[in-house]
C-alpha cells in the first residue's frame, strides 16, 4: 500500500496519484481527530492532515489548494474547484464512513492586489 508522505518529504506526481481513498483512509483515520485529504485537477495528493473540527480542516485545505494551485499553474484554470477532490472523515469513535466534497477557492485580496496567495498553513 502506498503511503502518504511525510511533510517535506519529495515524491513523484504519480506516486501521489497511486495513492487510494483508501490507502489514505487506513493511513488518516483518528479515534478523536477529523482527517482529511485533498486531490488537486490531476488526481495526485496534494494535502492531507487532521484537525479538531471539519471545519478546521475544510480551512486547511482551501489554503493548500490556493497555494499548490498558484505554485503548479499561475494565471490557468486550474482554479476550478469542480477540479479539485477534498475527502474527510470524522473521527473513528463518532461514526463510520467519509464524506466527498468539491473545494472552493478564492483568491485573497490584499491591498491592491488580486493575485496574492493566502498566507501558508502547516498540516
Amino acid at each position: 500500500m502506498p503511503r502518504l508522505p511525510a511533510e517535506g518529504e519529495t515524491v513523484t506526481d504519480a506516486y501521489l496519484r497511486s495513492i487510494t481513498d483508501e490507502d489514505a483512509e487506513a493511513q488518516l483515520r483518528d479515534p478523536v481527530l477529523w482527517a482529511y485529504m485533498l486531490r488537486d485537477p490531476t488526481g495526485a495528493v496534494c494535502s492531507h492532515g487532521h484537525g479538531k473540527t471539519r471545519k478546521e480542516c475544510e480551512e486547511r485545505a482551501i489554503t493548500h489548494a490556493a497555494e499548490c494551485a498558484e505554485e503548479a499553474w499561475p494565471e490557468s484554470r486550474m482554479w476550478s474547484a469542480i477540479k479539485w477532490q477534498f475527502k474527510v472523515w470524522p473521527p473513528t469513535m463518532a461514526m463510520a464512513g467519509g464524506h466527498i466534497a468539491n473545494v472552493k477557492i478564492m483568491r485573497q485580496r490584499l491591498s491592491g492586489s488580486s493575485t496574492e496567495p493566502p498566507a501558508a498553513c502547516s498540516t
